[in-house]
């Protein structure tokens, strides 16, 4: 008997899954293609039908989708019905201009076949400032906790309702435009994410929520109107907080009155460096004070800092941050300046008089992922964990109990000879330490 016959139906299951992986392109030929693993023989065709849950998610590119000749509401009603009662989740992407008649239609349509969803995703709602927000259907306004919309137009004189949505925990809208009278189901949202919004809208929405765990605010614009000074004191049930950085746009006001006492994951996204500041602007001084405000009001015993796009600021800031966060158990750095992460790397490594840790007696990770072209820059962060690696881990890790870790993401497989000689020897002593290349996607350099 053929080896692939005495699988397991879970590991198959698993197997198959991974033909319906793919980009908002090409899932649509990968679902037709599933349909076919269903040919190849009869056992297989039995076990696809026996796991709802590998049909219970749709992509529907309309743009692409029309062009085709793959009768995709044929295909989606097959969907549904294997689907079974597994939460059912569908994708709508709007890329052609030439189909803005079935925009505004697109979700009237689709509910004739699906009857229900539990998370719906629709990217580019087109239209005018002159319409209305496109309404939903009666039937997945009792269904839908998940939901998330992408527009490509101001619906600013319009009001955006999503009060009717009674079992909405997770909303995401991401927008170039808003309407200052929208309704939200505040008591019930849970989490909550705001891509390119005003930052007194987010700051409302924020503080009008007060069951949220998740809040992520991130491209923020310009505020619309003053910041209110009279907010509530505490987000109290917030767990995870990201916030974005604009230089010039209060985007890191917080008033200093409001608390997060449940926090326990912070991401700060600071200014991409495809948006290079005026000359004339010290941005490294900016984001000091931006972050100083807010990691005043976190509190001490959150475990996991997430610093993106950080750049150079002084090392006595750096100090702190992580005097302040003593916490932390988790520490990452994506495409952050390699002075900040050496600098860090340094504080670490130092004892007090007793010989106990001076910062972050509880750290267990760090992850450092750098991506930059200059090689003066990559040769700065090489020498700095150089430096700085093998004593952390004497330190840090003794007895070699793997208990704390370290995770170095870089854009290319060549290191210097001293790089190559520090892992190499971590690795021989047993130290839990990874170095990962990244082109397109992750595999291990040295493990």
């Amino acid at each position: 008997m053929a080896s692939i016959r005495v699988f397991p139906v879970e590991i198959l299951c698993h197997i198959f899954s991974y033909v319906l992986c793919g980009g908002r392109w090409t899932a649509p030929i990968r679902q037709a293609e599933f349909v076919r693993l269903g040919h190849i023989c009869s056992e297989w065709r039995d076990v696809i039908l026996s796991a709802p849950q590998l049909w219970s998610q749709f992509t529907l590119n309309l743009g692409y989708s029309l062009s085709d000749e793959i009768p995709y509401s044929q295909l989606l009603l097959l969907y549904v019905k294997n689907s079974g009662n597994s939460p059912f989740r569908l994708e709508v992407f709007l890329d052609d201009l030439t189909h803005l008649h079935l925009s505004i239609k697109t979700v009237e349509i689709l509910h004739k076949h699906v009857p229900k969803v539990h998370t719906l995703i629709i990217d580019g709602i087109y239209g005018s400032p002159q319409q209305d927000f496109p309404q939903f259907p009666e039937s997945w306004l009792s269904s839908i906790e998940n939901l998330q919309l992408s527009t490509e137009v101001q619906f600013i004189h319009s009001r955006v309702l999503f009060d009717g949505f009674t079992h909405l925990r997770k909303l995401e809208l991401d927008s170039v435009g808003y309407s200052k009278d929208i309704q939200l189901p505040w008591e019930q949202l849970t989490s909550l994410k705001l891509n390119v919004w005003p930052v007194d809208l987010c700051m409302s929405f924020l503080v009008r929520c007060p069951n949220l765990v998740e809040f992520h605010a991130l491209e923020i614009t310009r505020p619309e109107a003053a910041i209110d000074p009279r907010l509530p004191g505490h987000a109290h049930k917030l767990e995870h907080l990201s916030w974005g950085f604009r230089l010039l746009l209060m985007c890191f006001f917080f008033p200093h009155q409001l608390r997060f006492p449940s926090l326990r994951t912070f991401h700060w996204h600071s200014q991409p460096r495809s948006i290079p500041p005026e000359p004339h602007i010290e941005l490294a001084e900016d984001e000091m004070g931006a972050l100083r405000s807010l990691v005043s009001n976190l509190p001490p015993n959150i475990s996991q800092l997430h610093l993106f796009n950080a750049r150079a600021w002084s090392d006595e800031f750096t100090e702190f941050i992580f005097v302040k966060l003593k916490g932390l158990k988790i520490v990452r750095f994506i495409d952050c300046d390699p002075l900040i992460v050496v600098h860090f790397l340094s504080l670490l490594c130092r004892v007090n008089d007793w010989g106990d840790y001076c910062i972050l007696p509880s750290l267990a990770e760090i992850h450092i992922k750098v991506f930059d072209f200059y090689e003066e820059n990559r040769a700065r962060l090489e020498g700095g964990i150089a430096s700085h690696v093998l004593p952390l881990f004497r330190l840090r890790d003794p007895h070699k109990t793997k208990q704390f870790s370290l995770r170095v993401v870089q854009d290319n497989k060549t290191v210097s000879k001293r790089m190559h000689k520090v892992y190499a020897s971590l690795k021989k002593d047993g130290y839990a330490f990874k170095v990962w290349y990244h082109h397109g996607s992750n595999f291990p350099l040295l493990d």
